[in-house]
């Protein structure tokens, strides 16, 4: 009772860190209608996203969700529907795209950041730095993804996303679940969104292939129509939803100290020049703020499985039919091996070597998320070319919560005041 009441009162990072810290590494939870075996121990982790992993599916922990995307995506299929997905999509995420990627992340952030460079060369300004940086991340990948070259499309595409979102996430919410065919205002708004969120899609699928990008990789491939659509939106909403980069933000805006490191290391290494695929391994102090943010606050929190058989794991057996959470967000803040896990120190990624089960921001194994390497490039490229305009100070204020389990960024936007560097206005004039 007490996990399930800070579940609905706290959400699922600060419930499942309560979890294990009160109750070990391995711990079956009773849920209304729903048994859990949430687990940290390593071993079993490896067993469940590593060694196994072929013996455990989704299931429907993200049923509200399938009036969005459908049940057959790269999210939610598994065996061979899953595997030929995946065969699909990977060509798109091959690291020699990352140099065109690159570009288009550059051009997109000097396009969001000059206008701002000249209004804070009056002064200080005030801005949302999440909400400001998300529709960068939309419309590179939107570029990249999709061949989408006009903003004004992915800023639609975003705020379509936006409100349909918006509904599912009051939707799952509720203490009491409506069935989905009692007309409900909510339920028939759904309804509209979700028509809208298919047009385009239809749209979008309307252009034909154009060479290697995602959407053309999708169309080329031996796909149903349905599956097709469904990796398409879930696609989509990677590249809207973006809330490691918010947790980036606000962990530099928060800690002056550490973005003036980071800043004088981005300094040093490109020289006033932007960012260039080469250059993001040596940005070594900013990537470690990064990870540590994603430590903190993994888009992820938790991991959710079905086993599709009776499973051995390391310390225990697994039912067919259990539903298996990998507690991400615990194991992140693992004292065992964490130390001090709850304090900011992006330097225990340069001090130590952090074992790939230790740390999970994007899963674990043959499934672990497909665009992880992009979007570590992108949020790099974008800090670098942030620090190198301006100093960060967040707004007065307590630290922001996660929106909510559907959108785990800051809620609020990171309110935080820039200010020019001085160094940074020359090269914008001299451009």
């Amino acid at each position: 009772m007490r996990f399930a009441a800070r579940l609905l009162r706290a959400g699922p990072p600060d419930a499942f860190r309560w979890l294990h810290r009160t109750h070990g590494p391995t711990v079956r939870v009773r849920l209304p209608g729903r048994t859990i075996l949430s687990i940290t121990d390593p071993g079993d982790v490896h067993e469940v996203t590593r060694a196994r992993f072929r013996s455990f599916g989704k299931g429907d922990i993200d049923a509200a969700l399938v009036p969005l995307w459908g049940t057959d995506n790269l999210l939610s299929a598994h065996g061979d529907v899953w595997r030929g997905q995946r065969r699909a999509a990977q060509p798109a995420f091959q690291p020699e795209r990352a140099p065109a990627l690159q570009a288009i992340a550059v051009r997109q952030a000097r396009a969001a950041f000059d206008p701002v460079a000249a209004q804070a060369a009056a002064g200080p300004v005030r801005r949302r730095l999440y909400h400001d940086l998300r529709p960068v991340v939309m419309a590179a990948l939107c570029e990249d993804w999709l061949g989408v070259t006009d903003p004004a499309e992915a800023a639609r595409l975003s705020a379509l996303l936006t409100r349909t979102t918006d509904i599912v996430t009051r939707r799952v919410a509720r203490p009491v679940q409506l069935p989905p065919w009692l007309p409900t205002p909510g339920t028939l708004r759904l309804r509209r969104r979700l028509r809208a969120v298919d047009d385009a899609v239809t749209q979008l699928l309307a252009r034909g292939p154009r060479g290697e990008d995602l959407l053309s990789l999708l169309l080329a491939a031996d796909l149903p129509e349905g599956q097709r659509r469904g990796d398409l939106v879930v696609f989509l909403v990677a590249a809207y939803e973006t809330p490691s980069l918010g947790w980036a933000l606000d962990l530099l805006a928060r800690h002056p100290a550490l973005a003036e490191r980071a800043a004088a290391e981005v300094a040093e290494v490109l020289d006033g020049r932007d960012p260039a695929v080469d250059d993001l391994p040596r940005l070594r102090y900013l990537q470690a703020c990064v990870r540590e943010a994603l430590r903190l606050n993994p888009p992820s929190p938790v991991l959710f499985r079905e086993a599709l058989e009776d499973t051995p794991l390391a310390t225990c057996a697994v039912a067919r039919g259990t539903t298996v959470a990998v507690a991400a967000c615990a194991l992140h803040r693992d004292p065992a091996f964490w130390g001090d896990p709850d304090a900011v120190r992006p330097e225990r990624f340069l001090e130590q070597r952090v074992p790939s089960l230790q740390f999970l921001p994007f899963g674990a194994g043959p499934r672990a998320c497909i665009g992880g390497p992009a979007a570590m490039q992108l949020k790099t490229t974008l800090l670098a070319m942030l620090l190198q305009r301006f100093r960060l100070a967040a707004e007065p204020g307590p630290p922001p919560r996660p929106r909510d389990p559907l959108r785990p960024h800051p809620d609020g936007g990171v309110p935080a005041i820039l200010t020019l560097r001085e160094r940074a206005w020359s090269a914008h004039v001299e451009r």
